[in-house]
């Protein structure tokens, strides 16, 4: 079974079955990073978060080098505001060496239909240029922290001007007008 298939139907085991609880129905999260530290981080962080959680956060960690090909799934849950039942954010960690090559179609393969793809960079987007481009091409924003110090902020006029003009940019200092309480709480918990 490859590795795709494996985490869908895990994810399928957590969620009961194809007719489990249901999911939230509000984003795909991509979050790129090339520190392991960070992409726990960035795991306990979303499963920290209250109400308003991805549908499906997918992290992630690319290596130079070689590795080998690492993939976990789980389901985190919160109480559903309304106190019926519980909403679910599927959390899905990869990892991969060889400058992330496979990331992108791994990433691609996994995120759920019809719902917009953030993309939230927590790597140096020159380094990494072919990865993050690779994965712009089915972002719907690309998400960068303007305050962190490994943030890319510097870089992202350069990558636009290589010909990614069509993707919105934005910065966790500014509205998140689909999702403000999720981007909110995500800079409070940094």
């Amino acid at each position: 079974m490859s590795a795709i298939g494996a985490v869908e139907e895990r994810l399928a085991e957590l969620r009961g079955g194809e007719r489990g609880e249901a999911r939230t129905q509000l984003l795909d999260l991509v979050v790129l990073t090339d520190d392991p530290h960070e992409a726990r981080r960035m795991a306990r962080l979303l499963e920290q978060l209250p109400g308003n959680r991805p549908s499906r956060a997918i992290i992630a960690l690319a290596a130079h080098g070689s590795r080998e090909l690492d993939a976990v799934a789980e389901v985190v849950t919160t109480p559903s505001p309304s106190g019926e039942g519980e909403l679910r954010c599927e959390l899905v960690t990869l990892g991969a060496g060889d400058e992330g090559a496979a990331l992108p179609s791994l990433i691609a393969s996994l995120l759920l239909p019809d719902l917009p793809v953030f993309l939230l960079l927590r790597l140096d987007p020159e380094r990494w240029e072919p990865l993050v481009k690779a994965c712009w091409s089915f972002a719907s924003r690309v998400v960068v922290d303007s305050t962190g110090e490994r943030s890319g902020l510097h870089s992202l006029p350069g990558l636009l001007a290589r010909g990614v003009e069509t993707t919105a940019i934005r910065s966790l200092n500014t509205s998140m007008k689909p999702m403000p309480r999720f981007w909110t709480t995500l800079a409070r918990k940094r």
